[in-house]
């Protein structure tokens, strides 16, 4: 993509969504209380929408603890055998069982099965600044 005013309107593209897709571990970076960077592989990752994906918080749970701190996040995806991707930068909110919008995100899951049934918390990441 091109400089930081282009990049900050850009949406998700359809190579990114056919990243995300066909190699669901993506990284996200959140910041820890001490002001360090904890990165973590997520292998629950959807897009859903035009400027927004999300993970399930499977534990461990500090990844909650960094974004109700701070919600500001970055990440990646890779596909690693064309070795192309790209990064993703936005805020993060996360969506409880008993929240409005669980019920709408939690169907985007079901393709993990029984693992699905074990999503409590949708982390839904807002993107301001993909980049491939």
């Amino acid at each position: 993509m091109g400089n930081d005013a282009a990049t900050a309107t850009a949406k998700i593209t359809d190579a990114m969504r056919k990243i995300v897709k066909d190699h669901r571990l993506g990284y996200v970076a959140s910041v820890g209380a001490d002001g360090l960077p904890n990165l973590l592989p997520k292998g629950t990752f959807v897009v859903v929408d035009g400027g927004s994906i999300a993970f399930a918080e499977l534990p461990p749970p500090n990844t909650m603890k960094n974004i109700r701190t701070n919600p500001a996040v970055e990440g990646n995806f890779v596909d690693p055998f064309s070795r192309k991707g790209y990064r993703y930068r936005g805020k993060a909110r996360f969506v409880g069982k008993t929240d409005d919008g669980f019920a709408g995100l939690r169907p985007l899951f079901d393709g993990w099965g029984d693992l699905a049934e074990r999503i409590s918390r949708i982390f839904v990441i807002d993107v301001d600044r993909p980049r491939c």
